[in-house]
This record gives C-alpha cells, structure tokens and sequence, in this order.
C-alpha cells in the first residue's frame, strides 16, 4: 500500500511550526524547539522511502536571488563553524560559544520545504495555527488588564506595563498587513487573493481581537513593527494608485485609510508623553542599550572576537547582547555582514516584488512574516526557531520552486 507521502511531509511542517509556536511563551526555551526542526526535517527527507522513492529537493527559479538563497542554509553553516573556531581560537569558554547563535545551525528547515513544496495555501492554514497557539498565550498574558488586576501606568514606559513577553508574537504580524492590504484595496485586486479559505469579513474581527490582546503586552521594537504592518500597506496603495495613474483603493480602503490615521492621531495626543519617554535614552532599557551600542562598536575586529565572546569594558559577564545585528558582527567580524544581508536581500526581493506589481498579496504576507527582524534589532530573537521558521517561509513563498528536482542523495 503506497503512502501520501506529500501529506506526511506537510504535516510534519505544520507539526514543527505549530509545535514550536506552543512551546513558544514567555522565558520558553529553545532546545525542544531544535527538536521539532529535526525531527520534521529527517521525517520529510526520509519519507518518500516509504514508496520505494528517492528523496528529492527542489531548486529556485533560476535567477541570483533564488541560487542566492538556496545556499543560505550553508552560509549559516559555515559561518557558524567559523565563529566556533574562532572562539576556540581566542580561548573563549566554549560552553558560551556552543549556546551563541544556536540557531543558524537549522535554517535546514527551508531544505525541508524544498522537498515537501507545500502550497502557499498549506503555507497560509500552518501559520495560521501556529497564531491560534500565540493568541492563547496573548489573551492568557493581558488577563491582567482586562480584570483590572494591573492598571496602564502613564508615568511609565509603555513596553514597562507588560505583564509578560512573548517572541511569538512576530506570527501576528503577517496576517495583520494581509488583512489591511486586503480592505483598503479594490474589488479587482482583492478577487486575486485566492488562497485564503477563511471569510475576511470574520477575518477582520478575529484579528481586532488579537490586536486587543497582544498591545498590552508589546515591547518597543514590537511597537514599531505592528506601526509598519498596519501602515505599509496604506503607503503602498497610494503608491500604485499614482504609478498606475488611477485609485487601487476600494470604498472600504478610504475609511480604513482616515480611521487609521485618525487612530494615529488620537494615540499621539492621549499617549504623547508616554511615546517620547518609551523611546528616549532617559527610559531603562533604553539607556542600557545605548551604553551597550559604544561598548561593542569599540570592541569590534576584522575577523570578529568568535562565538561566546563577551565585549571588553562592558559590565556584563554574558556572551547574549539585545543589539543582535551588531553582535553578529562582534562575533563573525566580516562574515557577520554576509549574514546580515540575507535579512536586507529579502526585504529587497519583496520590495521588488511590490514595485513591480508581482505576487503583491503573498509578498504583503511575506513582508509580514519578516516584520520580527525589526524587535530583533533590540532583542536576542533573530535566531530563535520559530522565527528562523518564518524567513524560511517568505523566503519560499517569495522563490517559488520552479519544479525542477535533484536527487537529495
């Protein structure tokens, strides 16, 4: 009896990313997550045995950005090794190093898309349960607000009133800049949006509800990246009304647009103070990083300090830095910047995509799914799995197989 194999390799997608995201909450660790990856990845690759088959892996279209990417699971690789040598190198404790930036080592999970192809439909119902899990979490984390068991504090830093902290937060975002583009398009655009099963309609008030429960809860750089999510895609539809010479915003799109900026409006003058103190240097966290940022850019080399290296004068006897982009540089020196810029070389595919009126809405959802590179920039969670999870995904959904396969081995 012949196997679907195909549906044993999606399942075991969504099984890693659903799975990560339930073990994804506040202080969660990240070993068990590590586990998911794997095991999906050796399920996906070995299953189409179970038919007699050779497991084969699908390549990119055949352009620079698609071989670009296809290697970036082994530039992770490789650049990690390199760090760990370095490390060994510079006598760095090499339990630190071992723990350091763990997470390149399974950028392998694109791998198992590659050979699985999963649709962008597939692609759209695993995230979209994997957010069911975070919006648990959301609601269970802002339970204290809603009794009135914590009040909103203005005196304080906004991110300071949170009950709790979640990365998983980042899976909220895709579906956020979806739904906005969705509504303050036109007729015509919408009907091209087909491979969403859910009714937009319901969609929209399930996702005020996840905005209700996940604010409260948000830290500055999560701030910011929900500020783009719901504004990107108004500043899009202008922009293709003025190149294509005519509006591409429907009725509904025009009411969105001003509700928004009056929303805007109204939170700027009720939470003015607030805002400016969240975001100043005078403000805790903000302070430490600041102080942080002139500590690293002086301890910085060529060839990088290593996986596990601590900066020289800072007071802090640990190898974790919240300023991830230029602690990837600390440590990886020049090659820090290669893997930098796989971050950027994304964000450039799709914004070549939308310039070019190509695959808008699975580029919007792409836009939203690498949204949690913007907290990364204060916070160690550019490597976590869940989040190296989604840059697989839009990097996939941006570089559609183009069908061809070779042997895996």
């Amino acid at each position: 009896m012949s196997v679907n194999v195909r549906a044993l390799q999606v399942f075991m997608i969504a099984f890693a990313l659903v799975g990560s995201s339930l073990l994804t909450y506040n202080d969660s660790p990240t070993e068990p997550k590590y586990a998911l990856i794997t095991l999906s990845f050796i399920v996906v690759l070995l299953a189409p045995m179970l038919n007699n088959d050779i497991p084969r892996i699908a390549t990119f279209k055949k352009n620079i950005w698609g071989q670009l990417f296809f290697f970036m699971p082994v530039a992770m690789l490789l650049v990690w090794f390199y760090g760990l040598l370095v490390a060994v190198l510079n006598g760095n404790e090499i339990l630190f190093a071992l723990r350091n930036f763990t997470g390149m080592l399974f950028y392998f999970f694109l791998y198992s898309l590659l050979i699985a192809q999963p649709s962008i439909k597939n692609i759209f119902n695993i995230i979209f349960l994997a957010l069911l899990v975070q919006l648990a979490y959301a609601v269970y984390y802002s339970y204290p607000f809603f009794s009135g068991d914590v009040v909103f504090n203005l005196a304080i830093s906004i991110s300071e009133n949170k009950t709790a902290y979640s990365v998983g937060f980042s899976i909220f975002f895709p579906f956020v800049t979806l739904l906005l583009y969705y509504y303050v398009s036109n007729d015509s655009i919408r009907k091209n949006l087909d491979f969403v099963s859910i009714k937009f309609h319901y969609f929209f008030i399930f996702i005020a509800v996840v905005l209700f429960s996940i604010i409260p809860n948000l830290s500055k750089g999560f701030f910011i990246a929900l500020v783009f999510s719901l504004f990107f895609p108004v500043l899009y539809t202008f922009y293709s009304s003025l190149a294509r010479h005519k509006s591409v915003v429907g009725g509904l799109g025009f009411f969105m647009q001003f509700s928004l900026i009056f929303l805007a409006i109204f939170v700027m003058i009720v939470f003015w103070e607030p805002l400016i103190f969240t975001f100043s240097n005078s403000e805790t966290s903000n302070a430490e990083r600041a102080t942080q940022f002139g500590f690293i850019v002086e301890d910085l080399v060529f060839w990088g300090k290593g996986l596990g290296a601590l900066v020289d004068g800072y007071d802090r006897n640990h190898y974790g830095l919240e300023l991830t982009y230029l602690s990837i540089v600390h440590k990886f020196g020049i090659l820090g910047i290669l893997i930098v810029c796989y971050f950027f070389i994304t964000f450039f595919c799709i914004f070549i995509n939308l310039l070019k009126g190509r695959q808008v809405f699975v580029s919007f959802f792409a836009f939203g799914l690498m949204l949690y590179t913007v907290p990364a920039a204060g916070n160690p969670l550019l490597f976590d799995p869940l989040m190296i999870m989604l840059h697989c995904f839009a990097v996939y959904m941006l570089l559609k197989p183009d069908g061809k396969f070779s042997k895996v081995f």
